[in-house]
């Protein structure tokens, strides 16, 4: 329990640590904003795929030319 207690105490006072500790928080944040906003990003992402998809304003078919 000794080695476990001075690895932690290590790891909070080393800078790799503090570094890994700053990119889970980044991480956590961008989740966490992902989670609160999920229901508009779903829907401007289906808006964006419905967009594509549309045959006005995709690729040609295969066969076709530009020209058509």
């Amino acid at each position: 329990m000794k080695r476990l207690a001075e690895f932690l105490k290590g790891f909070f006072y080393e800078e790799d640590g503090i570094q890994t500790i700053e990119m889970v928080i980044i991480l956590v944040v961008l989740v966490s904003i992902a989670f609160v906003f999920r229901k508009t990003i779903v829907q401007w992402y289906n808006e964006l795929i419905g967009e594509a998809q549309r045959p006005d304003l995709g690729a040609p078919e295969v066969g076709k030319s530009l020209a058509e």
